[in-house]
């Protein structure tokens, strides 16, 4: 938690975007910090590949100039990777993800900062005609990409801290401590852009030091059944639970509210009536949120959205979660298929897909999922659109379809704290996440007297 102001900057830098297959919106707001750390991008259609979306959230820490550069590099560096025009989209992400940080500290000028960022960014890619077409995440950080599929929550990234036992594994193995679920006690997340105070360790590759820009990647094939995906930075996953997110936007659709405008009432939601709420709500807050239309009109999808949830059903388990131990200098594959999975509980043939956690190196290990190579058709986006907001600017290119909304001053209001998040408390632990789990080794029997509470 940074400094923060006596009064929070409530207005916010909101724009839209879209064509037949999307529905875009994004804002951001300062809040209560002395500074705009935040950084975003929301592309239709990437500069060198129209056949794709990029969107992205970056939350800096320490200043906003790392942020800023990846907010502008990124994307331009995934689609120039050799593996990206072999359609190995998995493997584009994970070096582009290192080669910009590389790039940072080549710089003799971004070197020399002490700032940071997180972040996490979903590439949509249509390679076959007859498919809606695939989302890949990658993720550093604690900023999340959560999807909403028949009104049912899917994260689609998890969070990067100290206090996750593979975590701690590399940072203790590249020389650093965990101390107070901090690195070194001092950094709150085990994996970012920059902070290149933590990779300094020479006898290290870039993926073992002890903070890494190297990103886990999911991969989610799209079905009728994805209403949207949301991008979001702390600031609002600190306050509000990723259930109550995804309930918070279904619930706006239904009513046919604009994407951008609900990306701002989710702000204001989130807002510290004061700051004195132990930080919680007085982070810089951004958030992207992409709806899918595939083709159909707004208010189709807001039928859908109206429609209730039939089932509740736990979080579906993911395959292949991350090792963090294995080298990246493996050979993957030329792509990634589903596999034939769905969430235990649901009808037959009804399912949510479970995504696929790609680990961080050669897809052909034991806990991977079958791999095949990925169809070289390409379906042309319609229009193309980008845009990267961050401190006082937007940015715009090449596009008469991106609308920016002049900023919009919103009082700030009283928000609800619930610090836990439900899903935690909710779900057993081999459902839980790498960055849910406790440090200590979750195959040790348990003691005693965890034995004679249960």
């Amino acid at each position: 938690m940074g400094q923060t102001l006596s009064e929070p900057v409530t207005v916010k830098e909101t724009s839209c975007c879209g064509n037949e297959l999307l529905k875009v919106g994004a804002s951001c707001l300062q809040g209560w910090r002395i500074n705009m750390e935040d950084a975003h991008t929301h592309l239709l259609s990437l500069p060198d590949d129209h056949d794709a979306a990029f969107f992205a959230v970056y939350d800096g820490h320490g200043g906003a100039k790392v942020a800023k550069y990846a907010s502008c590099h990124v994307h331009r560096k995934i689609v120039s990777q050799q593996a990206y025009q072999e359609g190995n989209y998995v493997r584009a992400i994970q070096q582009a993800f290192l080669e910009v940080d590389q790039d940072m500290l080549n710089d003799d000028v971004m070197k020399e900062e002490l700032a940071g960022s997180t972040g996490v960014v979903v590439l949509i890619k249509r390679d076959d005609p007859k498919s809606m077409g695939t989302m890949y995440c990658g993720n550093v950080g604690d900023s999340r990409a959560v999807c909403c599929i028949a009104g049912r929550t899917m994260p689609l990234s998890f969070d990067h801290k100290p206090s996750n036992k593979e975590e701690a594994r590399r940072i203790n193995a590249a020389g650093g401590w965990v101390d107070f679920n901090r690195v070194n006690g001092n950094l709150a997340l085990s994996r970012a852009f920059g902070d290149f105070v933590f990779k300094k360790n020479e006898k290290k590759p870039a993926h073992e030091q002890i903070v890494t820009a190297f990103p886990d990647v999911t991969v989610e094939p799209l079905t009728p059944d994805h209403e949207f995906v949301v991008l979001a930075c702390d600031g609002i996953w600190d306050v509000m639970s990723n259930e109550e997110v995804i309930e918070f936007i279904r619930v706006r659709l239904a009513e046919r509210m604009e994407p951008e405008i609900i990306c701002e009432e989710l702000m204001t939601r989130c807002l510290a009536p004061d700051a004195s709420m132990g930080g919680l709500g007085c982070d810089n807050m951004t958030v992207v949120l992409v709806c899918f239309l595939n083709g159909r009109s707004f208010d189709h999808l807001s039928a859908k959205c109206s429609r209730p949830i039939q089932e509740q059903v736990d979080y579906p388990r993911t395959i292949g979660l991350p090792t963090h131990k294995t080298s990246p200098q493996g050979t993957t594959p030329a792509g990634i298929v589903q596999q034939n999975a769905t969430v235990p509980g649901s009808a037959a043939g009804a399912g949510v897909p479970v995504p696929h956690v790609v680990p961080p190196v050669a897809l052909g290990n034991n806990d991977s999922v079958p791999n095949s190579p990925i169809s070289e058709e390409i379906v042309e986006y319609p229009g193309y659109a980008e845009s990267a907001h961050y401190a006082e600017s937007v940015y715009t290119f090449e596009s008469e379809q991106v609308v920016l909304v002049p900023p919009l001053a919103v009082p700030s209001t009283s928000a609800q704290t619930q610090t836990g998040d439900s899903r935690a408390s909710s779900r057993p632990d081999e459902l839980k996440s790498p960055a849910e789990r406790p440090l200590t080794d979750m195959n040790e029997a348990p003691s005693e007297t965890e034995r004679s509470a249960a």
